[in-house]
């Protein structure tokens, strides 16, 4: 079994750069000759890019993660980014499950998202040194830890697979100020 390690990237929100990030190590580890995969758990996105499933079927990936592949010398996969809700129109969507449409009335457990999310990641990581796993939107959306998919039970499951492995995991946490997300510097208020 090989040793894999994984990166994790998290953001203070959406749109601080983390897509970014992620193709840039993506593509730095490739030139340093270490197999590498991308993987996003969940993702919306209205810009799309076919990939082929394990059984060679087509489907559809978030763009990103069709360029982070490419960055790591790899052919878009749908395991790269099992989850992705796609908008159609105004308060429209589509939903994919492994780069296929699921039906708009087929009721999708957590738990069972989870399974394929999990599954996906395991054979993302199979016979790779690093897998550079991008989160969703913010860790910290307390609306949404009960329903987390994508960050930190994610993170928890990633290093957990590394450690299995032989291998460590890291996460890395991006802000941009201008999203008032995160500053350079904290000093005391004057009194």
């Amino acid at each position: 079994m090989a040793v894999t390690r994984a990166i994790m990237v998290l953001g203070t929100s959406s749109n601080v750069g983390k897509s970014w990030l992620v193709t840039g190590l993506c593509a730095l580890l490739h030139r340093w000759g270490f197999s590498v995969a991308p993987f996003k758990a969940l993702g919306i996105s209205s810009n799309t890019a076919p990939a082929r499933s394990p059984a060679g079927e087509w489907g559809e990936i978030g763009r990103a993660q069709a360029t982070q592949a490419e960055a790591c010398g790899l052919a878009p996969d749908v395991d790269m980014n099992p989850l992705l809700i796609k908008p159609v129109g105004p308060g429209r969507f589509h939903r994919l499950l492994l780069g296929q449409r699921v039906d708009p009335a087929c009721s999708l457990s957590m738990e069972a998202l989870w399974a394929d999310v999990t599954a996906a990641y395991r054979r993302t990581a199979a016979h790779r040194d690093f897998v550079v796993v991008e989160g969703s939107g913010s860790p910290v959306e307390l609306n949404l830890l009960d329903q987390d998919l994508a960050n930190g039970r994610l993170a928890r499951f990633a290093a957990e697979q590394a450690r299995n492995t032989g291998g460590d995991a890291a996460c890395l946490l991006v802000g941009d100020i201008e999203r008032g997300g995160s500053s350079p510097r904290w000093s005391a208020p004057s009194p």
